[in-house]
């Protein structure tokens, strides 16, 4: 989704568009946009009911992005189509670059290669294959944007791809469900951690792929991993980078264990040189199959 809006739109130094109150915490906004896009549809469902056109319905569903627009610009910002900057350099030179679009600035000035990432999965949802780019363009960000994949491969493979990313000191940014056995506040993600089967004398017995498929777990929260502690070879913990502020975890890093990675980290993107070549050429070979948006895949972007 991130490519998706680069290749669009581009890219601004932070003091071109800075951070406002709204954008720090976007709560009340996501009420007002989820209330405005609830009234929409009624609306247009009503209208087509009574009969009303093509045209008509169109026009309602206009209005409302029209709304949305002006919302979304008053609460954030307009994005600027163009802009100019100055620095100082390491050498405290000043230097004043010439006006740019944001497109043209991440071409000329920042040196990432969006199409060099993959998406990997360890998702076992029953029903679901692996080596299949599993997609939905109803969850897409971007009108005719490049497609989000779900393409699960075997837990090795997942996690051979993500030791190969911080074993050469590159972050990786992963989905997991960071709601099951964690301390916030303590900065905490180990299985086991919390004895709830124990405290409330329950036969839990679901495994990763019950869990999945019935959503009792899914995707609701994106973290980097930025190292991993390896002990004779092989990974006893991960070192993680949270969002969620400076007072939570060790100055807002967490600790997870390697049996967390296991049960509850579902998807990483990763660059194609980390991931092993015949799990590459499966997923370049891969077939697309569309799925529900109602799938459990998309659980967090209900």
């Amino acid at each position: 989704m991130f490519t998706n809006l680069v290749k669009k739109y581009g890219v601004v130094p932070y003091d071109a568009m800075p951070d406002l109150a709204v954008s720090q915490n976007t709560d009340e906004l996501n009420s007002v946009l989820q209330h405005l896009l609830a009234q929409g549809m009624r609306d247009i469902r009503k209208a087509h009911k009574e009969g009303k056109s093509t045209a008509d319905l169109e026009a309602i569903k206009s209005k409302y992005l029209d709304d949305i627009y002006r919302i979304l610009t008053i609460s954030l910002g307009v994005p600027p189509k163009s802009f100019s900057y100055d620095y100082k350099d390491k050498d405290k030179k000043h230097v004043a670059l010439p006006t740019l679009t944001p497109k043209e600035f991440f071409k000329q000035y920042i040196e990432t290669d969006l199409d060099d990432y993959v998406a990997l999965s360890d998702a076992p949802i029953e029903g679901r294959e692996k080596y299949v780019k599993y997609t939905c363009h109803y969850v897409n960000n971007v009108e005719d944007g490049e497609p989000v994949y779900f393409f699960s491969v075997t837990p090795e493979e997942f996690k051979n791809a993500a030791l190969a990313s911080l074993e050469d000191n590159t972050p990786i940014w992963f989905a997991a469900d960071v709601l099951t056995q964690s301390l916030r506040k303590e900065g905490l993600l180990a299985d086991g951690l919390l004895e709830r089967k124990e405290l409330f004398s329950l036969d839990y017995n679901m495994d990763k792929k019950d869990r999945l498929t019935y959503r009792a777990s899914f995707c609701n929260h994106a973290m980097t991993f930025t190292g991993v502690n390896l002990t004779d070879g092989k990974p006893d913990r991960f070192k993680v980078e949270n969002s969620w502020g400076n007072e939570n975890g060790n100055d807002g890093f967490f600790v997870m264990s390697d049996k967390w990675f296991d049960e509850y980290v579902y998807q990483i993107f990763v660059r194609r040189k980390y991931v092993a070549p015949e799990v590459l050429a499966k997923y370049d070979a891969a077939k697309k199959v569309e799925v529900s948006p109602f799938d459990t895949l998309w659980a967090t972007m209900d």
